[in-house]
């Protein structure tokens, strides 16, 4: 960040990000095992809430974006207001939601794996 902040203001009068997006242990769609599974995953929140107050104190951010989100377990996600993340993404289980739903017409399910 200290590069960056320095780069923005070589370059002239920019405002620059608003948050910045981390990964404190979480991969998007989950770290997969040999045997297919997907491995239990070891979320930092630590880190996490050093990321967002740092972001927040000395650089100005709103805080950090967890991603890779998807896999937590439930209980997980009311830890992240706890850790002053200012966003969560869960791009994968939203899609899950989305193409598993049961009244997704069998064709255009049939359509989007063959694609």
């Amino acid at each position: 960040m200290d590069g960056y902040m320095r780069t923005l203001k070589r370059l002239g009068n920019y405002v620059g990000i608003s948050k910045i997006s981390v990964q404190t242990g979480t991969s998007h769609g989950g770290m997969v095992l040999p045997d297919g599974s997907i491995a239990k995953v070891q979320l930092d929140l630590a880190a996490l809430k050093a990321l967002s107050h740092d972001a927040r104190t000395k650089y100005g951010l709103g805080g950090a974006v967890q991603h890779g989100a998807s896999t937590l377990p439930p209980e997980a996600f009311g830890k992240f207001p706890e850790c002053e993340a200012v966003e969560i993404h869960l791009a994968t289980n939203f899609q899950n939601l989305v193409f598993d739903h049961p009244k997704l017409p069998a064709d255009l399910r049939a359509e989007m794996n063959a694609w």
